[in-house]
């Protein structure tokens, strides 16, 4: 069993977007930030400067105290039961 994938690159130019009939996107403006932050970027370093949507470089991780137990998928975590005579 292969599993194959295939990528299709430059079906449709950039400047083609779907729009609503109210888009209140500037999409000039946000080529031209998008290209002044790659010019800085390429200067100073990578992600030297970067929109705020891309978050920080933190990961986060969910707190698991009190998850359950895996009793399916770990053989640890199985129960066991001692009897008495």
């Amino acid at each position: 069993y292969k599993k194959a994938g295939v990528i299709v690159w430059n079906i449709c130019p950039d400047t083609a977007v779907q729009t609503d009939l109210f888009d209140p996107v500037d999409r000039g403006k946000q080529a031209r930030l998008a290209a002044a932050i790659a010019a800085i970027n390429r200067k100073n370093g990578y992600n030297t400067v970067k929109v705020a949507v891309q978050g920080t470089d933190k990961g986060w991780h969910l707190k698991h105290e009190h998850a359950s137990r895996h009793y399916t998928t770990n053989i640890d975590d199985v129960i066991s039961v001692r009897t008495f005579r």
